[in-house]
């Protein structure tokens, strides 16, 4: 078959496997590497930045839907991986070398989160990412962040599943509550369990809470049945930062 490439005016014969990437003038991009020492590359495994969409930015919000409610933690995402046996612990945007020296890798050996995520692997026959809220110890050093003058510590808000790179809902016995309370992991605070998303629901955490339980709050992450989620920032807590 005969293809005419107008750009450059040039008409070659194509076949099946033919490799064209020099006639086209087409380079395969290499991303810079990272220039962190305690990096060993970008975030593997089809891992992605753990932000959050905000409810403003969703079309449809899927109105009526039992969710759960959970403490949005102002901290630092900190993951544990396993992939194929192979496991790992990476932070916002970086893959990091387990014997490097931070914050990241002091916490998840400290409560043994490789141990407890190959169990989970194990058991679960499937790999998984273990995705939470590394806290205290002068992270997100703000006045009005209750969290960041504890002790360094971990709270566990998804699992995810590396072989279908879906988070695991509620129904599922990889929940990340489920999950934290079988291999004795801490979590994220549920603040309701099992309501309904309303509008009412948004407000509230949005605009008319100050505080829950006696402390401010950066705000709240909706979790939906089938493992995704978004968030609601709190106004109050916002505009103090």
């Amino acid at each position: 078959m005969k293809f005419l490439c107008k750009n450059i005016n040039l008409e070659i014969e194509i076949e099946e496997g033919l490799e064209v990437s020099s006639i086209l003038g087409v380079s395969h991009y290499e991303p810079p590497a990272p220039q962190d020492l305690k990096a060993k590359g970008f975030l593997p495994h089809g891992l992605n930045k753990t932000d959050e969409e905000r409810y403003q930015n969703i079309v449809d919000l899927p109105w009526g839907t039992i969710v759960d409610v959970t403490l949005k933690v102002d901290g630092s995402s900190l993951t544990v991986y396993q992939k194929d046996g192979l496991n790992g612990i990476t932070g916002r945007t970086l893959d990091l070398k387990l014997d490097s020296v931070c914050n990241y890798t002091a916490i998840a050996h400290r409560v043994g989160l490789l141990d407890k995520l190959a169990a989970a692997c194990l058991k679960y026959k499937a790999n998984l990412a273990f995705r939470g809220e590394m806290y205290g110890n002068g992270i997100q050093a703000f006045k009005i962040n209750p969290h960041t003058t504890k002790p360094l510590g971990f709270a566990l808000f998804n699992v995810l599943n590396l072989d279908t790179l879906a988070y695991e809902g509620t129904d599922s016995p990889l929940y990340f509550e489920k999950i934290g309370q079988e291999f004795g992991i801490e979590t994220v605070p549920v603040i309701e369990k099992g309501v309904s998303l309303t509008p009412e629901l948004i407000k509230e955490y949005d605009e008319e809470l100050t505080e829950i339980n006696g402390q401010p709050f950066e705000g709240v992450v909706i979790k939906l049945p089938d493992g995704s989620s978004f968030k609601v920032i709190n106004k109050h807590y916002d505009i103090k930062k």
